[in-house]
């Protein structure tokens, strides 16, 4: 896996698993025969550093304007300085990252983490990953719907998040109120629209759930977007409170 960003103009290539140290400090585990290629091209000279696994050991390498030098405290800086970019703003490695907090720390300590993210793209992929992982219910889905309400300001980001738990979570109150005031969050009347529909046809809603959906829909500002939840909503569950 090949990736590139252009602002920071930093340059990566993962070949195999890759796990980090809890404290983001350095490569953990790297699959056998893998590496992890950083390039720096921020300063005036690239900066290089590279993470090599063969054998079951570990070896490292560094190159300051493509000229080898040892490995030592300035290498090893930038290496980490690096991987905490690359975790907590672009979301690197985030499905393996969930399965070891989740293990050690259960659901709150994946939703501490989510909290020292930088970048919406990155906290979509965590709350995914931790929506896939963790047995939630109707209940225990409330805290991260609340979050992802709170702390995501991308539509986009939100939308998949969202549709994610109206999948694989079966949802009703409190978490259709939750997964509603979520919603009330975001302005593009289409993300609402995806949204909404996407609760209505991947859950089965109670009485108060249906009221939750319903009143959500009148905020949605486009006539459109509108009638095409409102005709999702009458077709699963007829015109009955309307």
């Amino acid at each position: 896996m090949s990736w590139s960003d252009g602002r920071s103009r930093l340059d990566v290539t993962l070949h195999g698993s890759i796990t980090f140290t809890e404290d983001l400090s350095d490569v953990a585990t790297l699959s056998d025969g893998g590496w992890l290629k950083i390039r720096d091209r921020g300063a005036l000279v690239p900066h290089t550093v590279e993470v090599h696994a063969s054998k079951g050991r570990l070896s490292r390498e560094y190159y300051v304007g493509g000229l080898s030098r040892p490995w030592g405290s300035e290498a090893q800086q930038l290496l980490a300085s690096k991987i905490v970019l690359l975790v907590r703003q672009f979301g690197f490695g985030a499905e393996e990252r969930v399965k070891t907090i989740l293990e050690k720390k259960g659901v709150n300590g994946v939703m501490e983490e989510i909290g020292l993210l930088t970048g919406d793209y990155a906290r979509r992929l965590y709350f995914v990953a931790l929506i896939d992982q963790a047995k939630l219910d109707t209940a225990t889905v409330v805290p991260i719907l609340q979050q992802v309400g709170d702390r995501m300001s991308s539509d986009y980001d939100r939308r998949l998040v969202l549709e994610r738990a109206a999948a694989r979570v079966s949802l009703d109150e409190p978490a259709t109120t939750a997964y509603v005031a979520a919603i009330d969050r975001m302005k593009s009347s289409y993300d609402k629209r995806l949204v909404l529909t996407h609760l209505i046809e991947h859950n089965t809603l109670s009485a108060n759930a249906q009221r939750s959906a319903l009143a959500a829909i009148p905020r949605i500002q486009s006539d459109y977007d509108r009638r095409l939840v409102l005709t999702a909503y009458v077709n699963r569950y007829g015109a009955e409170g309307l």
